[in-house]
């Protein structure tokens, strides 16, 4: 993964994990808030981790991938986070997600 260096494409050093979150399972309200439920869970990530160094979370939002495709929400950490980081995501999230 060694690129170039480019203000404006950034390559990650190392393979990172990233999450999908199916936005038809999310009600409209939920959507709205789901910046705010992310940024909560990973200022409370950061005071329980102290040792962790400062890393990236990036978000793609609505995320259509084309015709007949659902739209999706994309989330993936730096490769500073550890892998870890976005399971523990999933899981916080879950309990605002539902089933289509």
């Amino acid at each position: 993964m060694s690129q170039p260096y480019s203000t404006i494409v950034r390559t990650p050093k190392a393979a990172v994990a990233y999450l999908a979150v199916d936005l038809r399972a999310i009600s409209p309200e939920t959507q709205a808030n789901f910046s705010k439920f992310i940024g909560e869970f990973a200022e409370l990530w950061a005071y329980k981790t102290p040792q962790q160094r400062p890393a990236t979370l990036w978000m793609k939002d609505n995320w259509d991938t084309g015709v007949g495709s659902s739209p999706e929400l994309h989330l993936a950490g730096s490769s500073k986070l550890p892998h870890g980081f976005l399971r523990q995501l999933a899981d916080h999230l879950s309990q605002w997600i539902g089933t289509p």
